[in-house]
């Protein structure tokens, strides 16, 4: 089955900007919660009732990801133009089986 170069594109471009948005908030995650959740030190505030690491260091970035998946999906990505379409010459699509 031939691909269409334009479906190949914008999916690489998508899947990419999907991975390295999972990348970056997984290294946050792990890094904000290895400095922050379990100090002997740290003073436990609360925020709602939830500890203060668990907003920051995971609501935090699941918001921001949801937030760039709000954007992506409303205004990011566009329709691309896939060329004539093909028909059989009398303005319907041709049948295959």
């Amino acid at each position: 089955m031939d691909r269409s170069p334009v479906l190949s594109q914008t999916t690489r471009r998508e899947a990419i900007l999907v991975m390295l948005l999972w990348v970056a908030c997984c290294i946050y995650t792990c890094t904000y919660a290895y400095l922050n959740a379990y100090r002997p030190d740290a003073a436990n505030h609360l925020i709602y009732g939830i500890p203060s690491w668990v907003v920051w260091g995971v609501f935090a970035p699941w918001g921001v990801c949801t937030l760039v998946t709000i954007w992506a999906s409303f205004w990011g990505i566009q329709d691309e133009d896939l060329g004539e379409e093909n028909t059989d010459g009398h303005g319907e699509e041709p049948s295959y089986g």
